[in-house]
């Protein structure tokens, strides 16, 4: 959509040079293991991004002994210090449990910072799938 601005005017984000990203991890029957890395997202140089949409699912396909805490997150990175900032936790032994965390227009990156999705899986013995997902938009800044 290309929008007439005023000379020297600005134009709307979404009228910049958009770049769609997609960002995923399906894991299938996965063991227990530390904190993984699955992907890493970097903003580049004179870009902007919106992450218009993210999805974390950790579901329980074979039981541990003894269950430990399952946990899909992403967070962000911007140069200087990490924070995570959304979780899907399952602390469930039950075949077929999961949980599912959905975040619609999950926010804005500038130039240089980065978005991760890590996992982890705690438990003795089981397994899990784990799917990670972000679109993200990149833009001229």
């Amino acid at each position: 959509m290309n929008i007439l601005y005023p000379a020297g005017a600005k134009r709307e984000w979404f009228d910049r040079n958009i770049v769609i990203v997609m960002k995923e991890s399906s894991l299938t029957g996965t063991a227990p293991h530390g904190s993984t890395e699955r992907w890493r997202y970097t903003v580049p140089a004179g870009k902007r991004a919106f992450v218009a949409a993210a999805n974390l699912l950790v579901t329980r396909i074979t039981a541990a002994a003894p269950v430990g805490q399952v946990l899909a997150w992403f967070g962000i990175y911007d140069g200087a210090a990490s924070f995570n900032l959304a979780f899907a936790e399952l602390f469930n032994n039950a075949i077929g449990a999961q949980c599912n965390t959905v975040l619609p227009n999950f926010g804005w990156l500038t130039a240089g910072q980065q978005l991760y999705a890590y996992t982890n899986d705690l438990s003795t013995g089981g397994t899990t799938n784990i799917y990670q997902s972000a679109q993200i938009i990149a833009f001229d800044a």
